[in-house]
């Protein structure tokens, strides 16, 4: 299945231990890098890893990746540098040092796994989200264009994160009232899928938690927009609203997140040729002097989870984000 986004990743190998790769423009918040195209590279990176030097261990599979990001990232190639920690026939231990223009901008280390071999027992835990996702969306509905009685659809247009323009968004015509908590479907608008590879992509393609927190009523406000949304389809039912955002929207924000981590869980391997939509359930427990968390919960279209990501946030000044020092921006 082709992907534009690992078209414009273009991992290559370039010794037995190092990699190459390239960004992208559609991929940045203003001047830097969105924290899970960051996490996708090092994704593939690590999956390369796995199936190529350290193939013999046939353990092709992702099972956790944690990232550090130690500063951000710009609209530039990437080096990386992968140390073999632990090597065997259960569990590989990989590290993974991620460099733009010779400066160390993230950190990661990845277990591996072979989703097709068992390990030990299984055993229904009786597990689900909780509270409730609302019913499974008719897709076919939502193709035609119709009314879906659950949930309404949306675009996303405009300058900031140019990726979002090729997504497609279904937000519930009933929310949720924990103001923490916001449940999504998400797809590309095309035949572009997510794949195993790509999924890592989805955990921050997410509103603004601080925004939404806050009730800011603004462009990143996810509540505020899903209430747009909402009011949108009584008078155009079934045709998604088109959602705009600008620089300068942007710029006058109080405040913006910084990713200082992210925890990545996969549950299991994707179909080879990928999944159109995933369900996104995105809960933030506690926002306190700008340190914040965002678990985020992806499942596929019969709610069985495919990956649990948790992220460790500071919320900070937007002048303060995105202040520049020797073309290096700061925390």
């Amino acid at each position: 299945m082709a992907s534009k986004h690992l078209d414009q990743i273009n991992l290559q190998q370039t010794s037995s231990h190092s990699y190459s790769a390239s960004s992208h423009e559609d991929w940045c918040v203003g001047p830097v890098l969105l924290g899970s195209t960051v996490a996708t590279v090092l994704h593939i990176a690590s999956l390369a890893h796995l199936n190529g030097t350290l193939a013999e261990y046939k353990q092709p599979d992702v099972h956790t990746l944690h990232v550090e990001f130690l500063r951000p990232s710009m609209q530039l190639d990437f080096e990386i540098k992968v140390t073999d920690l632990k090597v065997g026939t259960g569990v590989c231990f990989i590290q993974l040092d991620l460099s733009q223009d010779r400066e160390e901008k993230a950190i990661a280390l990845c277990t591996s796994t072979n989703f097709d071999v068992s390990l030990g027992p299984s055993a229904e835990t009786g597990w689900v989200l909780h509270p409730p996702v609302g019913p499974v969306p008719d897709m076919k509905k939502i193709d035609a264009q119709l009314p879906e009685e659950n949930w309404v659809s949306g675009r996303i247009f405009g300058e900031i994160l140019p990726l979002t323009r090729r997504m497609f968004y279904l937000y519930p015509r009933k929310l949720h009232p924990d103001i923490g908590l916001i449940d999504f479907w998400m797809s590309f608008n095309g035949d572009e899928r997510f794949l195993s590879a790509t999924l890592p992509l989805a955990v921050d393609l997410v509103p603004s938690p601080t925004d939404t927190i806050l009730g800011t009523g603004g462009e990143f406000d996810g509540r505020s927009n899903i209430h747009k949304s909402i009011e949108w389809a009584k008078q155009n039912p079934g045709v998604p609203l088109g959602l705009e955002n600008t620089l300068e929207g942007l710029f006058k924000k109080s405040h913006l997140e910084t990713t200082l981590c992210m925890n990545l869980e996969f549950k299991e391997r994707l179909p080879k040729d990928g999944l159109r939509w995933v369900l996104l359930r995105t809960r933030t427990k506690m926002l306190q002097n700008g340190r914040l968390d965002l678990d985020v919960t992806i499942c596929n279209e019969d709610l069985r989870p495919l990956c649990f990501a948790r992220q460790v946030m500071l919320s900070h000044d937007v002048v303060r984000r995105f202040r520049v020092k020797s073309t290096v921006p700061n925390l």
